[in-house]
């Protein structure tokens, strides 16, 4: 290799690894943002209060969410938002068993770290066999900033477990 060249590779190679680590650096904070649903458990006949969780997100001004759920299993009740999300108007629609369309909105971005922006509450079906698992779904999701753009992010869903009485007193569920 020619030493007139050497210090130019240098150069380029300082220069490739620099706009790799840049590139990984905005591709992990362009997907930083989360919706979330924690794993849960409840028992036959108990009631259910299921977490959606916003993490990620320094200024949240709208959300939009079609929840799916086992109308069979599960009889959807109410929704509460979190006192973080005041300042955001909500709507849930629950129209048809087995689907939730929930819609936030606000003027000014809210920080969602690790926020449970809404509860849905369900009562578990009292013919639920304990050592099943109901799975929940996402099929829709949008985020976004107070500045009207779209925020990505990443959904991660756990599934609720029917267990035995006492384990899921223990565990959260309530009656």
């Amino acid at each position: 290799m020619d030493r007139k060249n050497k210090p130019l590779i240098s150069k380029i190679a300082v220069v490739i690894t620099l706009f790799i680590l840049l590139s990984a650096a905005i591709a992990n904070q362009a997907t930083a943002a989360e919706i979330r649903i924690p794993p849960l458990k409840a028992a036959p006949g108990h009631q259910i209060e299921v977490p959606v969780i916003i993490d990620g997100v320094d200024n949240l001004a709208g959300m939009k969410i079609v929840f799916g759920y086992d109308p069979k299993a599960l009889t959807y009740q109410s929704s509460v938002k979190a006192e973080e999300a005041a300042s955001l108007i909500h709507i849930v629609n629950d129209k048809r068993p087995g689907l939730l369309i929930a819609v936030m909105a606000g003027a000014v971005g809210i920080k969602a770290e690790n926020l449970a922006i809404l509860t849905f509450t369900f009562k578990v079906s009292p013919s639920a066999s304990p050592g099943t698992s109901i799975f929940f779904r996402i099929t829709e999701s949008q985020l976004m900033s107070d500045k009207l753009k779209d925020l990505d992010h990443r959904i991660t869903i756990s599934f609720l477990e029917v267990v035995k009485d006492a384990e899921a007193l223990n565990s959260g569920g309530k009656e």
